[in-house]
């Protein structure tokens, strides 16, 4: 699980071009809009070669429910 929280705050913080250390949620953060949403989910995608659904790319508000959403969807 830390690789995935790893590779989920790295992906981020590129996406943000923010340094993003430590489990953050969506809402408290300004510059993580729904366009810097979009991007993350799509570099994730690329990065894991997995595929979100519209329903879990809107669900998820926080870096620690996108790491869990990536070890749900690898078997983990």
């Amino acid at each position: 699980m830390n690789d995935m929280k790893s590779l989920v705050l790295e992906c981020l913080s590129t996406v943000l071009n923010k340094e993003i250390t430590s489990d953050i949620k969506r809402e408290s953060l300004d510059e993580w809009d729904s366009l810097r949403h979009v991007e993350l989910i799509f570099m994730l995608e690329d990065r894991t070669g997995l595929r979100f659904t519209e329903d879990e790319i809107s669900g998820i508000t926080s870096t620690s429910d996108i790491a869990d959403l990536i070890s749900i969807k690898n078997g983990s």
